[in-house]
This record gives C-alpha cells, sequence and structure tokens, in this order.
C-alpha cells in the first residue's frame, strides 16, 4: 500500500500575460486511487479565476481530460477526484496580467 501524500500551495503567484498560473504542475498520482483537494484565494482580493483540474498523461506529450473546472472560490470546499490517469494538475486561469494572487491550496493523494 502507498503511503499517503500530502502538499499545501501557499503563496503569491504572479499571473503572466496569459493570465495562466500552473498551481501544482504534473503531478504523479498513478499509485493512488483518490485526489481531495481545496483551493482558495486568500485573502480575497475579487479576482475573477477559474480552477482548472486535468488528469491523464500531462508531462511531454499531453493526452488528458478536464476533470473539474469552477470558479475559485474563497470559501473552503473540498473537491474529491478518483485517479483514472498517471498524472494529475491543477492550473488556475483568467487572471489579470501581472497581477499578484494569495492562493491558499493543498492536495491530499491516497
Amino acid at each position: 500500500m502507498t503511503t499517503p501524500a500530502f502538499t499545501t500551495y501557499i503563496q503569491t503567484f504572479t499571473a503572466p500575460n496569459n493570465g495562466i498560473i500552473p498551481l501544482t504542475g504534473a503531478l504523479n498520482v498513478e499509485s493512488f486511487n483518490t485526489i481531495n483537494f481545496m483551493v482558495r484565494q486568500l485573502p480575497n482580493i475579487n479576482v475573477k479565476m477559474t480552477v482548472l483540474c486535468i488528469i491523464g498523461k500531462i508531462s511531454g506529450q499531453t493526452i488528458a481530460q478536464t476533470v473539474a473546472s469552477y470558479p475559485l472560490p474563497n470559501e473552503d470546499t473540498i473537491h474529491t477526484v478518483p485517479v483514472t490517469g498517471p498524472e494529475f494538475s491543477i492550473t488556475l486561469t483568467g487572471a489579470p496580467p501581472n497581477t499578484a494572487v494569495p492562493i491558499e491550496a493543498w492536495v491530499f493523494l491516497h
């Protein structure tokens, strides 16, 4: 049995010109069954963004699909997705260029 993994992402990200912030990068999840995660803007600066979660083959030549997509919340909401591919990533989209966005997030693999 694989030991569960817990990772936090608590920092202020500065959005590039395309407004896309790769929060987690490609996480290897192939030895896990379930992914729980939470992403929020804290403190709230009222930047309208979207949380985009993808699973599949993400690194290198990509073949993956979106498993969750929702507006970036300012409240605590835990999301759960089953592992159906070898890699998982969370990306934030829609930020105004050069905007500092404070993010608190965590990913629990088990």
